[in-house]
């Protein structure tokens, strides 16, 4: 069983989720003022994927051996998978451009996060005291140094960002990183509508200029891939954040959706140990893990209610009932 984490302990390892940093445990910057509106623009109807993208995709995948979805889970060393799938991404294979981008994001936070203080690197055993002061597991400290020790000490400039692999894979109509791309371009306009307000968080380059949320997000529910509809369910976490809302539903329903549908949801996966704090590893199905998750946030939120939606979703996902799915989402120029 985990250690229990506390205080500011629980914040950071929040944004740790894997190969996302949007948990409703993540970090982020102090939400605005109320008299601060969060911009709201209209977005476009549900625009279908284009049929090119879809094609594609269907090469890439015919081209691909690899199961990537049995292969990533299995990964003790990220530094070493990520040099195996760095070739087969350059060449467009779309789920190994997901998968890496995947992997530079989460390590790059996790080093970030753990790995270094004041901006410096600092050694694991500077770590693991960091690491005791603060209420944090040691043994997943040591874990995460194993995941992502090589990209700090190797250089990756010329390997490119995990956006522009996301990008990459989206093109080529992976589901995964359409939602991966949606969830990033909600964060961004979060943190503009915190700069805003006062804040001065660090923007980067727009996401993806032109995006449509809609579409992005009907490509991901489409697919019926488990870990796209995950992203949808954080991309429904950034939209509860953004909407300053406690009903945490939508969020749990899709991750519910995902954890029935294949995506690993109980043992030691990284989003569990980083992204999930009062999920317990050795809890025999995913369903007791939320449940518990969802009951020790508090506010006005109840299992049945969450049950009751992913009942819902999974029925509208098999009948092509999109329009049912509660997708529509906000936009901001300069996305």
């Amino acid at each position: 069983m985990k250690t229990p984490w506390i205080g500011s302990a629980a914040v950071l390892l929040g944004v740790l989720l894997m190969g996302w940093r949007y948990s409703s445990h993540g970090q982020q910057p102090p939400p605005p003022p109320p008299h601060a509106a969060i911009p709201v623009a209209q977005s476009a109807s549900f625009v279908p994927q284009p049929e090119k993208r879809m094609v594609a995709r269907a090469a890439v995948a015919a081209s691909s051996p690899h199961d990537y979805r049995k292969e990533f889970p299995a990964q003790q060393d990220y530094w070493a998978y990520a040099q195996q799938l760095l070739p087969r991404a350059r060449a467009g294979d779309a789920d190994a451009q997901f998968y890496l981008g995947k992997i530079l994001s989460f390590c790059g936070s996790v080093n970030r996060g753990f790995f270094e203080h004041q901006r410096q690197k600092i050694t694991l055993d500077e770590a693991l005291q960091l690491a005791a002061e603060r209420y944090f597991s040691l043994e997943q400290v040591q874990t995460l140094y194993t995941r992502c020790h090589g990209f700090q000490t190797e250089d990756v400039s010329s390997w490119g960002s995990e956006r522009e692999w996301f990008n990459k894979a989206t093109d080529a109509g992976q589901p995964a990183a359409s939602a991966s791309i949606a969830a990033d371009i909600l964060w961004r306009q979060y943190l503009e509508t915190y700069q805003k307000a006062g804040g001065h968080p660090e923007l980067g380059p727009p996401v993806r200029p032109g995006a449509d949320l809609d579409a992005l997000l009907l490509t991901a529910a489409r697919s019926l891939d488990p870990e796209a509809l995950y992203m949808i369910g954080k991309v429904k976490a950034l939209q509860q954040q953004m909407a300053h809302s406690k009903d945490a539903t939508e969020e749990y329903a899709w991750t519910l959706v995902a954890c029935q549908r294949g995506f690993p949801c109980n043992g030691n996966f990284d989003w569990i140990t980083t992204g999930c704090p009062n999920c317990n590893p050795d809890n025999p199905t995913p369903e007791n893990s939320l449940m518990a998750d969802l009951t020790n946030r508090g506010g006005n939120n109840n299992w049945a209610a969450v049950q009751q939606r992913a009942q819902q979703i999974n029925a509208s996902l098999e009948a092509g009932r999109w329009d049912e799915l509660g997708l529509n989402s906000t936009q901001v120029a300069g996305n």
